[in-house]
């Protein structure tokens, strides 16, 4: 249980890092593109599990579904694909908490000048 803790909030850091990141290397994205894209790393990674397993069950023989296997996968895929929405949910709300600091001084984004 205490690694997916770590993972939740490695991912929340991780989250609120990139969208400092994407707002100095694109200042013209919208809030909504910079939180949105900020949040996606770490659900990307899970639905695209998600799908490689669905495929597998989909494609999957009766001789290998054997016991309901395919059904508790299919139930695996379902909550990690929750999990997943939950992930991005949680990572959007902290980017947009942090990017509510670059929105309020836009000259903080800004390099600043050298004094003569």
């Amino acid at each position: 249980m205490l690694w997916l803790l770590l993972a939740v909030v490695a991912h929340l850091v991780f989250s609120m890092m990139l969208v400092g990141k994407l707002h100095r290397a694109f200042p013209a994205w919208g809030k909504g593109r910079l939180v949105s894209v900020a949040a996606l790393p770490m659900p990307l990674l899970i639905w695209g599990a998600c799908s490689l397993l669905l495929l597998k069950v989909l494609t999957s023989t009766a001789e290998e579904c054997r016991a309901d296997a395919c059904g508790t996968s299919l139930l695996a895929v379902a909550y990690a694909s929750a999990c997943g929405l939950v992930l991005f949910l949680l990572g959007a709300a902290c980017a947009a908490f942090v990017s509510r600091r670059f929105a309020a001084s836009p000259a903080a984004s800004e390099p600043r000048a050298e004094a003569k």
